[in-house]
């Protein structure tokens, strides 16, 4: 917040969100071999543990490992059931990113909407953050409107 010309108070707002893709398997911690033996059968990612949680993760963070190696994987060999649709939506929002969706507005609402989607959808930490995006009030649409301060 801070004082505008004229005396007028204006409401700044800056945003600043990067996308970072992510492919996990989330697994409990007994499975720690399987989640091993994919790691070793991919050639990539990492294996983290949450001790507290008794889970282990294998991750993929790397944009080029997921378009060249996983997606081509699950593509060749498809998942059933719920996972083969949040892998389809995981593959959109990758295409968005491809095609730099996430450099817009729309883009970016696109992205977090099929995030929303996704397995068990946004964290809570998540949603706080990205209201403004995910979704507008229609009072706040009209009242920025009539200031002209809507830049999609």
């Amino acid at each position: 917040m801070g004082l505008g010309p004229k005396g007028r108070n204006n409401l700044l707002l800056i945003a600043y969100f990067i996308i970072i893709p992510e492919f996990r398997i989330e697994l409990h911690s007994r499975d720690t071999l399987l989640l091993r033996k994919i790691q070793s059968y991919f050639g990539l990612g990492i294996i983290s543990e949450r001790l507290s949680l008794n889970k282990v993760v294998y991750s993929v963070q790397s944009y080029k490992d997921i378009i060249n190696v996983i997606i081509p994987h699950f593509d060749q060999y498809p998942l059933v059931t719920q996972k083969k649709a949040d892998y389809l939506l995981f593959k959109q929002a990758i295409n968005l990113l491809n095609l730099k969706a996430k450099s817009n507005i729309e883009g970016f609402r696109s992205i977090l909407s099929l995030k929303a989607s996704m397995n068990s959808g946004l964290s809570s930490h998540n949603k706080k953050k990205c209201i403004f995006f995910y979704k507008r009030p229609r009072w706040f649409e009209r009242s920025e409107a009539a200031r002209g301060n809507i830049k999609d």
